[in-house]
């Protein structure tokens, strides 16, 4: 297995217990509250994902593809299923620039 495979599957993992913890909870102001007491920067959880991601930048993995140019990227990282309850799992990278609008019909994270 290489770096970034075991890295991505170390961000999954972690993600994956995430997702267990908040499964079925609705996407409200307790959810944004239990997610920030127990999985904000503080917090170990934190620090680790915080890590996985810039290695993943690093590696390829994260933020993949260029939307407008190398200072506005993203890449999906996990699809919709029972491990990630029922969301995907998307990530983005932005230096100095605006996203462009868009919307999720369940909600975001």
């Amino acid at each position: 297995m290489s770096n970034s495979e075991k890295h991505k599957k170390e961000f999954l993992d972690v993600v994956h217990r995430v997702c267990d913890a908040i499964r079925g909870m609705p996407l409200d102001n307790e959810l944004a509250e239990y997610l920030n007491m127990h999985y904000g920067p503080n917090t170990g959880t934190y620090q680790t994902l915080s890590r996985l991601l810039r290695l993943g930048v690093e590696e390829g993995w994260v933020a993949y593809v260029e939307i407008e140019g190398p200072s506005y990227r993203r890449g999906r990282l996990a699809e919709i299923g029972f491990n990630t309850a029922g969301m995907s799992i998307e990530s983005g990278l932005l230096c100095n620039v605006k996203g462009q609008y868009h919307s999720h019909t369940k909600g975001e994270i």
